[in-house]
């Protein structure tokens, strides 16, 4: 579980570098750690586009990507 996560960051790290609102870091300072874990730099940039939240939060496991309803038993909308 740790490692589908870890792949998860990284693949979104490469995706916000590619961001123009995300400035080149500098000083040295990743947006990820040496052990593959996001850091502030990482989720401040993250957080700033709503739908990429959004979908991270799907693809780490934090968020359903449906919700079914009680009464009707169909996906809700």
């Amino acid at each position: 579980m740790a490692q589908n996560i870890c792949g998860v960051v990284n693949g979104y790290e490469k995706r916000l570098q590619g961001m123009p609102y995300v400035p080149k870091l500098s000083y040295g300072r990743a947006m990820v750690g040496e052990d593959d874990a996001p850091n502030k730099i990482f989720l401040k940039y993250l957080f700033c586009d709503h739908a990429i939240a959004i979908q991270f939060m799907k693809d780490v496991g934090l968020r359903r990507g449906k919700v079914q309803c009680n009464t009707c038993r169909r996906d809700m909308t």
